[in-house]
């Protein structure tokens, strides 16, 4: 699949793929070539758009997001020397983002889904499960029979508080990309494999759809008191696998091409073949935008 470059390993290649794909393309009849185009592209546009919808999609800037995002006090300054840059700085800041997601929002963001799967379906074929709308699970037809809705794990092992989560699938674009979106009170969205969700509910039989009354306010609940046990740093856990939901970061401004430079040429000294410390360790282009200033975050 040449459009399917979201691995590491994937990545590494992707562009030989492409090229060897476009290739064998060019020496197929035209009539093939124009079955085989069509496809691609109409897959490509899938992707695409599975990407944009779970945030994923990528244009060459990350924006740091959260339901709270703020500069931590006073940017440190640096001062270049030298001949590369004699009179130039940069600005050192600390990014604090709150990654948690509230029961409300959650509700939210499953009232919100279901609209969007619903979205240009004739009435019978829309999805009809009532308790949908109030959290309960509804019903998706994805190759795994996953539904969207809350899921709780209340397995000993979490001392404090049940775990819960929100699973978010969409049958179409699970196929493409073979995930589901899932939401925690404290590590906000993500995409996670659908295997490994199926694999909870069917055969570890570790989460348990919400689909009564009862469990879904017990699951609610539990959400509430995890969102607020998680108000600690992330590299801090509150019970067993749940960090905290204040992430921070370092951003750097100013004139950060001179050592933009210099990184990369240390990150191009590493062994050969060894791509995967290069892109780990590359810095990130990111956007901040903080609610104090209505979106105009440092760049």
């Amino acid at each position: 699949d040449p459009t399917d470059v979201s691995s590491p390993s994937r990545k590494k290649t992707s562009s030989n793929i492409l090229s060897k794909f476009l290739n064998r393309v060019l020496g197929m009849p035209l009539k093939q070539q124009e079955i085989v185009t069509n496809f691609f592209y109409a897959r490509l546009e899938k992707v695409v758009l599975e990407a944009k919808r779970s945030g994923k999609y990528d244009v060459g800037i990350k924006t740091l997001t959260g339901r709270d995002v703020s500069f931590q006090g006073a940017p440190r300054t640096f001062k270049f020397r030298g001949l590369d840059a004699p009179h130039e700085s940069v600005q050192l800041y600390t990014v604090q983002a709150d990654t948690g997601i509230s029961a409300t929002a959650a509700q939210e963001l499953l009232s919100d889904h279901q609209q969007s799967i619903n979205a240009g379906r004739e009435p019978e074929e829309q999805e009809a499960s009532p308790g949908a709308m109030r959290g309960f699970g509804m019903n998706s037809a994805s190759a795994w029979s996953i539904k969207s809705g809350f899921y709780i794990d209340d397995r000993p092992i979490f001392q404090e508080t049940a775990k819960v989560f929100l699973i978010l699938t969409d049958p179409e674009l699970a196929k493409l990309n073979g995930k589901v979106t899932q939401v925690r009170p404290n590590t906000g969205i993500a995409q996670v494999k659908a295997h490994d969700i199926e694999e909870k509910i069917r055969y570890k039989r570790t989460l348990k759809l919400c689909e009564t009354k009862a469990l879904l306010e017990r699951a609610l609940k539990a959400w509430t008191t995890e969102f607020d046990l998680a108000d600690i740093p992330y590299e801090e856990t509150f019970q067993f696998s749940c960090p905290g939901r204040i992430k921070e970061s370092r951003v750097l401004t100013g004139a950060i091409v001179p050592l933009l430079t210099k990184v990369m040429v240390l990150l191009d000294a590493t062994p050969n073949g060894d791509d995967t410390v290069r892109s780990k360790n590359m810095p990130k282009v990111v956007r901040v935008e903080t609610a104090e200033n209505d979106g105009d975050g440092v760049k």
